[in-house]
């Protein structure tokens, strides 16, 4: 079923909306909440969830692209999960692994969601990922939006761990540079 007839039906309010949704995509939900997660149990839980979330929002919300929409919902709910852990419960997830990674980047992670400069920050950011060739832009984004396991990463695209490690961290030191250069100081 094409995106548009799903968000229809979930304009009408019909209860269908959720299992073409669940048959179109919850493989790709379950991925992104799994690499963040790393349990089978909690990336159901939290995709449950982000049905409901997204029964709930729509309407009002109209997303142009439901497949973003329901990633960024499924991811956040994931996020939000992982800190709830107590720092002992939190591994075993990608999550914390790459957020570690781009620590020295942006290392005050709680402050950009606090910024009143939230909107530059996002500007910057983009603009980032506009300076990338489209292999490094898709590299960065598995690993940093969807929390992709580098040998995930690796072999996705045919190249070693060590590689795809090694154009990760010339990426976020290009980022860290491009952030400073925009007078970001995070």
């Amino acid at each position: 079923m094409e995106d548009d007839a799903i968000i229809q039906l979930f304009w009408d309010r019909s209860e269908r909306a959720i299992e073409e949704t669940r048959i179109k995509y919850g493989k790709y939900c379950h991925s992104i909440a799994f690499n963040i997660l790393g349990s089978s149990e909690d990336s159901e839980e939290c995709v449950n969830d982000a049905y409901l979330r997204i029964w709930n929002s729509i309407p009002p919300n109209r997303p142009q692209m439901l497949t973003a929409y329901l990633g960024k919902i499924t991811r956040n709910l994931a996020l939000d999960r992982v800190r709830a852990r107590s720092a002992d419960r939190r591994g075993g997830g990608e999550a914390v692994l790459a957020l570690d990674e781009l620590e020295d980047c942006v290392s005050g992670g709680d402050q950009i969601g606090r910024s009143e400069d939230s909107r530059e920050i996002m500007e910057a950011l983009n603009g980032f990922l506009e300076t990338l060739s489209q292999m490094e832009r898709n590299v960065f984004m598995r690993r940093y939006w969807a929390m992709e396991p580098v040998a995930d990463i690796a072999a996705r695209y045919g190249m070693s761990v060590s590689k795809t490690a090694s154009m990760l961290h010339r990426l976020r030191a290009r980022l860290k540079k491009h952030l400073q250069k925009e007078g970001i100081t995070i």
